[in-house]
């Protein structure tokens, strides 16, 4: 089968072309000349990608047209294939297509679904388990390449973004925290709960349910499932002392190491923070039900919690950028417990330090609706970068209304505007020292950004 994909540099995009390339079809695609760094990726499994916008310009036949959720009809190639009776699905759609024909696992979630999802994918690699995963990143030091590929045991990575995650047919889900996001779509925070509710009542009987009980919105799942639902598997995680699998970390002061309480026993990790050993602690619990049968089982959990560490995280989630003279980091956080969270990591892993944050808001919705939890999150810092609002093909806001936002919250944080990525350099030249830690956050390409970065202090 050949496949074009209209806006294939996205990250769950280029996932879902390297899943089908492995499939043995043909995979080629449309996306902007902006360079991503998904663009290497592409790359390196011979999948091309060009910016015209004529379809029939392109040499090979087209069975089916895959778009992101950032395009619709009015594109002119999703049009054109359209007006050729080419079969068109968006990415949702065809995910959802996708889990008719396999064993489909879900991972949702406010936060940390992408670091969940990767972590699943290490830990059914490191165990031979036949599977195929699709999420919005690629996993650190470990080619995609590595995992034992299988169309028959699918891990999908499933957003609740105008309820997308409703197209799939799953028969295991993992909830790893629920708040108000996606504010362009959800009027409240009710409105994502009863999203959620509506993904979890779609799980046929004798599903597993693996969710977070240290979370606020997540415990009003789990008291739906337990009113309602008593089909189903239910298996909870936390801290929380009631929670079914109980993990203190960290252990004895130890960054490294965390405690399953039921057993009494003691597990290295390899990434830093109390949410991403939450992302990691369920993703153990859920890779045993996947393997189990959907069964809990203490001695095999063991062996799952044992091979955490074998996981070295996701590109672009607290990523470390290597750089000779300061400490460089890039990271996807874009809602503030999420930047709150990532910079909590940063501060245990570097106490001592000077802290330079370079945020690009994601969505003038989501700045306005949250922008006293931005400053909230964003204040008590060295120094504080706010670059215009990230453009985004869902929402077309005017430059002038990105780069008045910005200001205001700039302004608010007692940090500094930046207009360019060059006037960012420019000013970081004077403030930037050797051992401080900068950070790049936010949803949109900060690629640009990282590379005027890199040339601060004389490396090229």
């Amino acid at each position: 089968m050949t496949v074009f994909m209209v806006g294939i540099k996205g990250t769950g995009m280029t996932s879902l072309a390297l899943y089908l390339s492995r499939n043995e079809d043909v995979v080629y695609g449309w996306d902007t000349d902006e360079v991503f760094p998904t663009d290497e990726l592409l790359q390196r499994h011979s999948i091309s990608c060009s910016s015209s916008t004529q379809l029939f310009s392109f040499t090979r036949s087209i069975d089916i047209l895959i778009h992101s959720s950032a395009y619709d009809e009015t594109h002119p190639l999703i049009r054109e294939a359209g007006q050729n009776g080419i079969p068109i699905y968006s990415y949702h759609e065809y995910l959802g297509r996708l889990t008719e024909k396999c064993d489909s696992y879900g991972i949702a979630g406010t936060h940390g679904k992408t670091t969940a999802c990767g972590c699943i994918d290490t830990l059914l690699t490191v165990k031979h388990i036949p599977h195929s995963a699709i999420y919005g990143s690629s996993l650190i030091g470990q080619p995609e390449e590595s995992s034992i590929f299988s169309p028959d045991k699918f891990i999908l990575e499933s957003c609740e973004y105008k309820k997308h995650f409703l197209s799939y047919r799953l028969k295991g889900l993992l909830i790893t925290n629920i708040e108000w996001e996606h504010v362009d779509y959800y009027e409240d925070f009710e409105a994502v709960i009863s999203a959620f509710i509506q993904r979890v009542e779609m799980l046929p009987i004798s599903s597993f349910v693996v969710i977070n009980n240290d979370d606020t919105g997540a415990k009003k799942i789990i008291r739906w499932i337990r009113e309602t639902r008593d089909d189903l598997t239910l298996l909870t995680y936390g801290k929380e002392e009631k929670s079914d699998i109980v993990y203190s970390y960290p252990y004895h002061d130890d960054l490294n190491r965390f405690e399953i309480v039921n057993t009494g026993r003691i597990f290295p990790v390899s990434l830093t923070g109390d949410h991403f050993v939450s992302d990691i602690v369920a993703s153990a619990i859920f890779s045993q039900l996947i393997c189990n049968g959907h069964v809990p089982d203490m001695n095999q959990l063991d062996a799952f919690f044992g091979s955490v560490s074998r996981f070295k995280g996701c590109s672009g989630r607290l990523e470390r950028i290597d750089h000779p003279q300061f400490i460089l980091y890039r990271d996807y956080a874009h809602h503030p417990s999420e930047i709150a969270s990532s910079l909590a990591s940063l501060r245990a892993l570097y106490p001592q330090k000077r802290f330079h944050i370079i945020f690009i808001p994601h969505t003038i919705g989501r700045t306005v609706a949250l922008f006293d939890r931005f400053v909230e999150v964003l204040t008590g810092y060295d120094s504080v970068f706010i670059l215009p609002v990230a453009a985004s093909a869902r929402f077309r806001d005017s430059h002038e209304v990105s780069v008045r936002e910005s200001e205001r919250l700039a302004a608010a944080v007692k940090g500094k505007a930046a207009y360019s990525e060059e006037h960012l350099q420019n000013m970081l030249k004077t403030i930037l020292h050797q051992n401080d830690v900068c950070v790049t956050m936010g949803a949109g390409n900060t690629l640009p950004i990282i590379e005027s970065i890199m040339k601060i202090k004389g490396h090229k």
